[in-house]
């Protein structure tokens, strides 16, 4: 019996990045949403900001309420 080749994912899918310093949290949802985008990947070193609507919690709750993942 052979064994068959793992198929490779082939699906590419373009790669963004954010820069959120002088946003306010709803410009930066509306710009997210205005993208299409459906999953944002939070990369912080510490997911933990002063800035309102930017920590970790707060970001997750309003990304959840405009349906990003």
């Amino acid at each position: 019996m052979k064994a068959k080749p793992k198929k490779k994912f082939t699906k590419t899918a373009p790669l963004f990045t954010v820069g959120y310093e002088q946003a306010r949290p709803a410009a930066v949802l509306s710009e997210l949403k205005r993208a299409k985008i459906e999953l944002l990947v939070d990369t912080r070193a510490v997911a933990a900001s002063r800035r309102p609507g930017f920590s970790k919690r707060q970001l997750a709750a309003a990304l959840e309420e405009e349906g990003i993942g």
